[in-house]
């Protein structure tokens, strides 16, 4: 399957992971059963999706991974990573870096990074009281997150761990 050809996507609402076939102009639901299924990211071999959730009541959800290899396609929960997920990207090294809101109000939001386990490899050094870091970009040289806190209407630069 050229999955770089046909990328996967998410419904956040209905927690479902879609296929989007390019060729044949047209899509269709490849897992579910993802509450609040957010961001998605391929890994380096484009064989494996991390998807992560926002949860199905927007107050929590999990790491799930995908073998995009496998049929059909069964969501599988890595670790304990929970939280109120939103963005996700695979480092060169196949970490994952994750932006979580972490609540809302006035607690502050979270970008960590994980082995692809799951395990905490570390805490991105955000300015304090950032809230709601949503979907971020990783510049070029792979050293700087471009993170976008929401209720805040800014864009913090913080260096990756």
């Amino acid at each position: 399957m050229r999955w770089r050809a046909s990328p996967p996507f998410t419904d956040t609402l209905r927690g479902i992971v879609y296929r989007l076939d390019l060729e044949a102009k047209k899509f269709e639901p490849l897992a579910t059963g993802i509450p609040g299924a957010n961001g998605i990211a391929l890994d380096g071999t484009g064989k494996t999706a991390y998807v992560v959730g926002v949860g199905g009541d927007f107050t929590g959800g999990d790491l799930w991974k995908l073998d995009l290899v496998q049929s059909p396609v069964t969501p599988q929960r890595v670790g304990a990573v929970h939280g109120v997920l939103d963005g996700i990207a695979v480092l060169p090294s196949g970490d994952l870096v994750i932006s979580d809101w972490t609540g809302q109000g006035d607690t502050p939001g979270a970008v960590t990074v994980h082995r692809p386990d799951g395990t905490l490899a570390a805490t991105v050094k955000l300015p304090e009281n950032l809230h709601g870091p949503a979907d971020f970009a990783i510049d070029p040289a792979g050293k700087n997150l471009w993170i976008p806190a929401m209720p805040d209407n800014r864009i913090v630069i913080v260096p990756l761990p």
